[in-house]
């Protein structure tokens, strides 16, 4: 790691090497590990809709049922990190993801997938919540550099799905194992977390009082990000889920071929999330964020309308580069304008706002095009994106006049 133990402030009972290490080996591990876990539906779709007989709005809801599950667990991951042991914490998210991973994977009937796909977003909820808010604690002077990083390994593993699910069922194998395989590096890493060594205790734990709660929901610049985090993650998210079925069904292309589509938006995203790491330390959030918002909607109008494959294809990437930045930006944000004090709550609430973006808009794009078609349905995403652009701008405006 490139930062100093001048550049990080580090109580005397925890080792600035020990602090780097946690940093290192669980939060960057476990994004890797949450990317991999987010990337396989997208792919996997059009299998679990063959398996189970599902009609795209019966398919919506499986790929954005994960979400509810975060839209009710993030807040609570937040507001549990600034309470509760974390290594504790990690231990449990960690298994019990990889167990919903499992259960999703065996599922015999679709109401069991819908029950384990909802696990899978609770868990993943509280575990994105406090991935986040421990990489924050440990790096909050140059937190949005490290952000970034963090969010395009969660990218890679993102871009690492599309690419092994496709395999898979172009060896004739089934989705299942996908879902399988990924649960092996999230019962590793629970695993490696039993070490105490590997999550030393000491960590700076901030005690949220409800009179900073009650303050912290007063405070519109919050509410504003989180609409526009619901906004940016949502459509990111819709693409993630729809993007195969797009190319497959509009674009008339091979699932396997579909999925290196989707490997390309995600490959955007590793790429965009890179690229911000560099663009925080010269520019400002905001002005990345009205930026990103703006050439995400353009690229996702580029995929639609585009001529050729090729072209659709590279405005796949487009999509990723300029929308992978939003999500660590706007944590960022939220970083440089809220006290240490409601850390975790501040996050855990953005990460609601993200997963509620991507329950409506997955959802509601699978409904929209059982009846318009898909290529219209995912129009709604590039709103979305531009939505994001305009909140940003009114959430600094409305802060500064509190």
């Amino acid at each position: 790691m490139p930062a100093t133990i001048e550049e990080v402030p580090v109580p005397d009972i925890v080792s600035f090497q020990a602090r780097v290490q946690t940093l290192g080996w669980m939060t960057n591990l476990g994004f890797i590990t949450y990317g991999l876990v987010n990337g396989l539906i997208g792919t996997a779709l059009p299998g679990i809709m063959q398996s189970f007989g599902l009609v795209t709005a019966q398919a919506g809801l499986l790929a954005s049922i994960p979400s509810l599950g975060a839209v009710s667990s993030a807040l609570l991951g937040g507001i549990l990190y600034d309470r509760l042991d974390r290594r504790v914490l990690l231990i449990g998210t960690f298994t019990t993801l990889g167990i919903t991973l499992i259960l999703l994977g065996a599922s015999p009937i679709f109401v069991i997938a819908i029950l384990a796909a909802a696990g899978q977003g609770f868990i993943g909820g509280m575990l994105n919540s406090v991935l986040n808010a421990v990489l924050v604690t440990v790096y909050e002077l140059k937190a949005g550099k490290f952000l970034a990083r963090a969010h395009a390994l969660y990218s890679l593993g993102a871009l690492i799905s599309p690419l092994y699910v496709g395999f898979i069922v172009g060896q004739g194998g089934s989705w299942r194992w996908s879902y399988f395989i990924t649960a092996i590096p999230l019962l590793i890493l629970a695993w490696f977390t039993t070490s105490r060594g590997a999550f030393p205790a000491g960590l700076p734990q901030q005690r949220l009082r409800w009179g900073e709660f009650h303050r912290l929901g007063r405070r519109s610049l919050l509410w504003i990000l989180t609409l526009a985090m619901a906004c940016g993650n949502g459509a990111m998210g819709a693409i993630a889920a729809w993007a195969v079925t797009y190319l497959h069904t509009d674009r008339n292309l091979f699932i396997q071929t579909a999925g290196v589509g989707l490997s390309l938006f995600f490959a955007g995203g590793f790429s965009g999330r890179l690229l911000t790491s560099k663009l925080v330390t010269i520019f400002s959030p905001p002005h990345l964020l009205v930026l990103d918002g703006l050439g995400s909607a353009a690229a996702v109008g580029v995929l639609l309308l585009a001529p050729h494959i090729g072209i659709a294809m590279a405005a796949l990437y487009g999509v990723g580069l300029f929308g992978g930045g939003i999500y660590p930006l706007i944590m960022t944000y939220a970083n440089h304008s809220f006290p240490p004090e409601v850390l975790g709550t501040t996050v855990g609430m953005i990460a609601t706002g993200a997963g509620f973006g991507n329950l409506v808009l997955v959802w509601g794009i699978g409904v929209i095009a059982g009846v318009a078609g898909m290529g219209p349905a995912l129009g709604w995403a590039g709103a979305a994106f531009f939505l994001t652009s305009l909140f940003i701008p009114l959430g600094a405006y409305l802060d500064k006049r509190r």
